[in-house]
């Protein structure tokens, strides 16, 4: 699997991704924070990690194809984490809408915190600390 920013792909790849209707959140910011995971070069997954603060990133968005294997939303976390201590930040925070996604940041060592990132989705928050985190990638991320 290689990991790709949303950046260095063409409009048209990014589009036909998401079958030509990005979702309803902001293009440009999927765009300057958005990576795609590509599995046997076809894209599988989207992400976009948002900064926060300096010490603080947010999974904000995650789009999976269907038929995408089932582990991927691990990974997909896992590598989040990582880019975002690599990018200097000690923390990444996760909103969540499902009970299934609750019990899996739970399993992943992720707590509840009362910080709102945007009151509009109506999630609960959940934070980890990134100290622990081990530093090797999960995927390759190329540059073009």
């Amino acid at each position: 699997m290689q990991l790709i920013p949303t950046k260095e792909l063409a409009q048209k790849e990014f589009e036909a991704f998401f079958d030509e209707k990005v979702p309803h959140f902001n293009e440009i910011e999927m765009k300057q924070y958005g990576y795609f995971i590509y599995k046997q070069e076809e894209p599988t997954a989207f992400f976009s990690l948002i900064p926060v603060d300096r010490h603080t990133y947010w999974l904000r968005s995650l789009v999976m194809k269907r038929n995408a294997p089932v582990l991927l939303p691990v990974s997909i976390i896992q590598t989040a984490e990582k880019l975002t201590q690599s990018y200097g930040a000690t923390s990444l925070i996760i909103h969540s809408k499902t009970v299934v996604l609750e019990q899996l940041l739970t399993q992943l060592g992720y707590n509840l915190t009362d910080q709102v990132l945007e009151e509009s989705l109506q999630a609960s928050w959940w934070i980890t600390s990134l100290e622990d985190v081990d530093k090797n990638d999960s995927y390759t991320q190329t540059s073009t």
